[in-house]
């Protein structure tokens, strides 16, 4: 028997929008391999509240499930009961470290909790997440044939502002970078062209859709970004990433960490910032230079996911 999989799915300002976008790739996916899958989306969760969803599906349909969650911050042990399992996907909640979920976790033959990480994290293994990585099937592969622009730099600001960002950018230009700035902040310079990521110069759109997006990565030099997915995909390409300071403890955190564990080089956005980056571009040598060189993240994420939700979801 092969028990139906429920996802739970983090949604809203508090998870961000990259939980709903794997998570409907992943139901896709999970559905084309032949597994029953359905979906649910929660804004706001507690303890009890949780307790109530798992509780009101067993009322009405007894039949053995698989949980995934993917939500960071939600308690997973209330969905767990002797016909439930759950796979929490990179899930931070302290229950995490509780002993009685550790106790829950090896008494399999009743409840079953386990946890998987996808997203490199300081409490993870960096060997073990980067193969993980759940990169959409539209990324292409870290072997494509894709014609790269030399000096050419492609930043992705997202909603944040970074102080001095434009400046160290405009620098760029001066020193014979194009550079393209995706974010929806509009630029604190007078002089910048606004649209377009063809001509040399400094370019500006608030949003791209997604296949200029991914084509304007692939075919840049260098990448700029804060901690998450676009990141992960410069790395996964070769594209020499960074990491943009960024108004956020949880990415600060990331950053440091990859700096540290992989040579991901944080971007200084100051009067020094241009030289720091074209000494590190220069120099093959540097760790910060080729970080990616041995370690990249894998285009094998989802594969690797469904087969662990395959032997989860098959009951004796």
């Amino acid at each position: 028997m092969t028990r139906p999989v429920l996802l739970i799915i983090g949604a809203g300002v508090r998870f961000g929008r990259g939980h709903f976008v794997r998570m409907r790739e992943l139901h896709d996916r999970l559905q084309a391999a032949g597994l029953s899958a359905d979906w649910m989306s929660v804004a706001d969760f507690d303890d009890e509240t949780a307790r109530r969803v798992a509780g009101s599906r067993r009322k009405y349909n007894r039949d053995p499930v698989l949980y995934i969650i993917d939500a960071r911050d939600l308690n997973p042990g209330p969905f767990a009961h002797p016909d439930a399992s759950v796979l929490a996907l990179d899930n931070r909640h302290p229950s995490r470290e509780d002993s009685s979920l550790t106790k829950l976790r090896a008494n399999r033959a009743e409840n079953h909790v386990e946890f998987y990480d996808t997203i490199p994290h300081p409490r993870a293994k960096l060997a073990q997440t980067l193969p993980r990585v759940l990169l959409r099937n539209d990324v292409p592969g870290s072997g494509a044939r894709i014609r790269r622009r030399e000096r050419s730099l492609f930043v992705y600001s997202g909603d944040f502002v970074v102080p001095g960002l434009d400046e160290s950018l405009l620098d760029l230009v001066r020193a014979g970078w194009s550079v393209h700035r995706c974010g929806r902040a509009p630029p604190r310079l007078d002089r910048v062209r606004i649209g377009g990521a063809g001509a040399p110069g400094f370019a500006w759109n608030p949003e791209l859709d997604r296949d200029e997006f991914l084509r304007t990565l692939a075919a840049a030099e260098c990448v700029w970004t804060y901690f998450g997915m676009t990141l992960l995909e410069a790395w996964h390409l070769g594209r020499s990433p960074a990491l943009l300071p960024v108004a956020s403890d949880v990415h600060t955190e990331l950053a440091d960490y990859l700096a540290w564990e992989a040579g991901l080089p944080i971007i200084s956005p100051d009067g020094q910032a241009v030289a720091a980056f074209e000494q590190r571009r220069q120099d093959p040598d540097s760790k910060a230079a080729q970080p990616t060189a041995n370690m990249r993240p894998g285009d094998q994420g989802f594969a690797l996911l469904i087969e662990k939700i395959r032997t989860l979801a098959t009951t004796p």
